[in-house]
């Protein structure tokens, strides 16, 4: 017997199956578990901790995604989802979409051009299935991301058209894996009174929410209120018009540059909607705000690459494996940040793999030379 089932969140029609959108209302499908306890698994990794309170899933599709740091920068407590292996909190989505395709043996999926979406989506499909990405808009397109994207799967097929019958981003299973953001905020016991999530689509914020009252129906001390952040005059997602106790607050767009020019001379970079929440979370009494926020790296000069990278692999191949940390500790003439990001461009290239290790609540990234 199922310890799950899926509710549509506009008719409520129910379905034993997994559907991505209601076939009576076209409405989101939503998880609704019969489980009543929750268990954190500590022997899992990431996200997958939480995995009584996930679909169950056969084959994980695991990058290292989850248990992202809690920083305060000027007072502000920022869950950082940069950390994830995209940088981005849909890597939580493509984990869980990755691992529920492989298990059911899903060999094409089709998906609209979403940006961050699309990117972490190509980096966890590469290797699981065809996927094929319909542009829209082709002027629009930023062409140095369409090569990222690219390199990140070879087997990406890109068009123009207006997809039918595609992967959203909006869908049950992108719910499910970025409310372990909520999960892990209460697990580590975070001292504020609210989550201050941007809403410009509703999802991130829906699947916070959603979390936390899932956390409270199994008797979990969840103690926070869900704030949507807004930009001045814009419309509440009907997604969020259900969410009994949501607070919204709107933001003037000046406060949102003032955010972004105060957060880059601090050597913080971040978008817009991130710069959208650690703005409204600066004006509340005791927040966390869930963003994406990355220092700026400091490159190394190009003439230097190729030296710097055999370096990389001899370090690596003496080691056996070892973190950016440790490589950088044995070459210690470049700074630490430009070995992350040369780090990040091998492995894009295959020049070398990594592999996540997790202790306790901590993951840590080792390189290795790939086989």
């Amino acid at each position: 017997m199922k310890d799950y089932y899926l509710q549509c969140i506009s008719c409520n029609s129910v379905f034993d199956e997994v559907v991505f959108r209601c076939p009576k209302c076209g409405g989101l499908p939503i998880f609704k578990y019969t489980t009543g306890k929750f268990i954190i698994d500590k022997s899992k990794p990431g996200m997958w901790r939480y995995s009584n309170y996930l679909p169950r899933i056969t084959n994980i599709v695991s990058r290292g995604e989850g248990l992202t740091p809690i920083n305060e920068v000027e007072g502000v407590f920022i869950k950082n989802e940069k950390f994830n292996p995209t940088g981005t909190y849909s890597d939580r989505a493509s984990s869980l979409i990755a691992s529920y395709l492989l298990t059911n043996r899903v060999s094409k999926v089709i998906t609209r051009f979403e940006e961050d979406f699309t990117y972490s989506l190509a980096y966890y499909l590469n290797g699981i299935s065809e996927f094929e990405v319909v542009v829209e808009d082709v002027i629009a397109l930023n062409t140095t991301e369409v090569s990222s994207i690219l390199e990140m799967n070879g087997k990406l097929v890109m068009r123009v058209g207006s997809p039918t019958n595609y992967l959203e981003y909006a869908n049950p299973l992108t719910v499910e894996g970025l409310k372990t953001i909520a999960f892990e905020i209460v697990e580590r016991g975070v001292r504020a009174d609210t989550i201050v999530v941007p809403a410009r689509s509703g999802v991130l914020a829906y699947a916070i929410y959603k979390g936390l009252v899932e956390l409270a129906e199994a008797g979990i001390d969840a103690p926070y209120e869900v704030v949507a952040a807004l930009v001045r005059g814009e419309a509440v997602p009907n997604l969020l018009k259900v969410c009994r106790g949501m607070k919204f607050d709107e933001v003037y767009e000046e406060e949102i540059l003032n955010a972004i020019i105060r957060l880059s001379k601090r050597g913080i970079r971040t978008k817009p909607l991130s710069a959208l929440a650690y703005a409204t979370a600066s004006n509340a009494s005791s927040a966390v705000a869930v963003v994406t926020m990355g220092f700026k790296a400091i490159p190394i000069h190009r003439s230097k690459n190729d030296s710097v990278r055999k370096e990389v692999c001899r370090i690596v191949r003496e080691a056996g494996r070892a973190t950016a940390y440790e490589i950088w500790r044995k070459a210690p003439i470049y700074t630490l940040r430009g070995i992350y990001k040369l780090l990040n461009s091998m492995e894009r290239r295959k020049e070398i793999c990594s592999e996540v290790v997790y202790r306790g609540n901590r993951k840590v990234r080792y390189y290795r030379m790939c086989e």
